[in-house]
């Protein structure tokens, strides 16, 4: 065979169509950056968001509702200012929420408490764990400045969430995170 160039158009359409792994050989990618999406109300994200970083400004009560549960999504939540209102953030009709939350008090004994969740409880009934509420001057929940809650989907059903909240009101105990609509 002889040697056959290709152009920058014909080599990038070729990659942007390629259907399978590539291996990579220990390559390294360079230039890569982490989306970062500002949220500061009600919002619904998008499958194409994924792996996306969003830093929620919390004011009046805010919804940030998740895309259908499909396997590799992901998002990770920084509450970049708190507020002390009920903010939610929900999954599509169907899905569930399980994991680990964990609530540290922000005052000088810096109590904490956790909630965990176990994948066949939550997808035996996922309308019982199909939001997570947080607040950030709650005993039962947090949201604190900083606080960070990081969700995969791990198949068409379930988001597996690993969060750390603060909260300001006195010592967390019977956490309840992960809740019902």
């Amino acid at each position: 065979m002889g040697s056959k160039r290709l152009g920058l158009a014909r080599m990038e359409a070729l990659m942007e169509n390629l259907k399978r792994e590539l291996q990579m050989n220990n390559a390294t990618i360079t230039g890569q950056k982490n989306k970062v999406i500002a949220v500061n109300g009600t919002r619904t994200l998008t499958a194409e968001e994924s792996g996306a970083t969003l830093m929620w400004t919390k004011g009046t009560s805010h919804t940030i509702t998740l895309p259908p549960a499909q396997a590799g999504l992901c998002y990770k939540i920084v509450i970049k200012v708190n507020s002390n209102n009920l903010h939610k953030i929900a999954t599509a009709a169907g899905d569930c929420f399980f994991g680990k939350v964990v609530v540290r008090s922000s005052n000088a004994t810096h109590d904490s408490a956790i909630q965990e969740v176990t994948y066949a409880d939550a997808t035996g009934t996922v309308a019982d764990f199909d939001h997570l509420h947080i607040d950030g001057n709650a005993t039962t929940t947090g949201s604190g400045v900083g606080s960070v809650i990081e969700l995969e989907c791990i198949d068409d059903v379930a988001w597996r969430i690993t969060a750390d909240l603060t909260t300001s009101s006195g010592s967390p105990a019977s956490i309840a995170t992960i809740t019902a609509s």
